[in-house]
This record gives structure tokens, sequence and C-alpha cells, in this order.
């Protein structure tokens, strides 16, 4: 972990452009879902005087409720995105519960669309964290992306090999003495350890190997797992 990574010349053009990129995209959406907000809350209203019959009053002011309820959640994940690009940001206010809810808020479209089932499986006490909040978010979103890609060849090699099998994903947190830990666990199905991906060397942990280390946490990968240990 104390070799150093380093991004070539069109690998660092290609991140820091999607970092201005997502600040422009979060500030335009913001507008036209403002403007949806308002609108539906308009008609609930415009319904609620109206005297058409109360069942289908009833209706539309549940389907504009919940249209209503999409948007705020949009925008909340916008807020989220906004934060993120910036690169920095104030420490995080929450326990490890929050910050995985945060990753599952901006990533969970992935998993579901790959068909992938991920579940969070917490101690039941607080688990506290400290760190800036965007160090802790990308260093969480390395590891759900290395478990995301490790589900997707796992698939493939097990297709290949006529076999089936379950794409399952699973975020356990608990203490470790005095401090919060993850581990994110996969399915590995029916493939022999050789064939695994070899996550010790993967780039992406590499990388967010040394920055959580360098704030006193650390990464442990293994055959179909990464642990993570907060500062």
């Amino acid at each position: 972990m104390n070799e150093r990574i380093s991004l070539g010349e069109e690998e660092f053009v290609a991140l820091t452009s999607l970092r201005e990129i997502v600040g422009g995209f979060v500030h335009e959406m913001a507008q036209p879902l403002n403007a949806i907000m308002i609108a539906s809350q308009v008609i609930q209203m415009k319904l609620q005087r109206s005297l058409a019959p109360m069942e289908e009053k009833a209706y539309s002011i549940d389907r504009l409720g919940m249209i209503t309820a999409q948007v705020q959640r949009a925008n909340e994940i916008l807020e989220g995105l906004r934060h993120f690009s910036r690169g920095s940001g104030p420490a995080f206010r929450g326990d490890l519960a929050a910050l995985f809810k945060k990753v599952r808020d901006l990533m969970g479209q992935q998993f579901m669309s790959r068909g992938i089932e991920l579940t969070l499986h917490e101690e039941g006490t607080s688990l506290p964290v400290k760190g800036e909040e965007t160090i802790l978010l990308g260093v969480v979103v390395h590891a759900m992306a290395v478990a995301r890609d490790s589900v997707q060849l796992l698939e493939a090699r097990h297709s290949a090999k006529g076999l089936s099998y379950s794409k399952t994903i699973k975020v356990s947190l608990s203490s470790l003495g005095d401090r919060s830990s993850a581990r994110i666990s996969w399915n590995r199905g029916d493939i022999p350890a050789e064939e695994l991906p070899e996550l010790a060397v993967h780039a992406r942990l590499l990388a967010a190997g040394q920055v959580i280390a360098s704030r006193g946490g650390e990464i442990e990968p293994g055959d179909a797992s990464v642990s993570i240990t907060f500062p």
C-alpha cells in the first residue's frame, strides 16, 4: 500500500473535466426539478378546491404527492453530488450507517439495473466515523464499485461454464475496538479461488487504501470481500 498510484494525462483530464461537468449538471437539473415540484403543489391545491368526486381527487392528490416526494429525493441526491464534485468539504456528520446509506442513494440504481441484490446489516448501535465527508464517501464508493464489478465478472464466468449464479452483495457494519468497520462481501459462487478477481492489486482499492491509511484507517481485500476500518 506504500506504492503511489499515478494517473495518466488522459485519465487526469477525464476526471477533472468530469468534476466540472457534474457541478454544472447539478445546477442545471435543480431548476427543472424545482419547477416540477412547484407545479405539482399548485395542481394539488387546485384539486383540493375543485368539485371533482372525492375518490378521484384523493387518487390524483396521492399521485402528485409521490411526484413531490421523488423530486425532493432527487434534489437530495443532486446536493450530495454537488459536495462530492467539489473534492473537499466539511467533516462528515453522522454514523457509519448514515455514510453507507448516502452511498446507496448515489449508487443504488447501478446495482438495481444490474439485478444485484444489495443488503445492509447494522450492529444495532451507532458506529462513529470521523473525517471529511467527500473523502469518506469516495473510499466507500470505490469499495462498492469493486464489489459491483466483481459480481459482474463472476456472473460472466459462471455463465461461460453453464453455472447459475446469485448476484448478491452484503454490507455488514460493526465495531472493531474503538473504531468502526464495514465488510462488503459478495457471493463467490462455484468459481475456484485461483479464478477469483485479484483484489489486492486492484487500482481502485490501492488508491482508496492510500487515502484512508493517511487518515488512520485501513482497507483489507479478501477473496470475495473488502473490509474497511475507519479512522
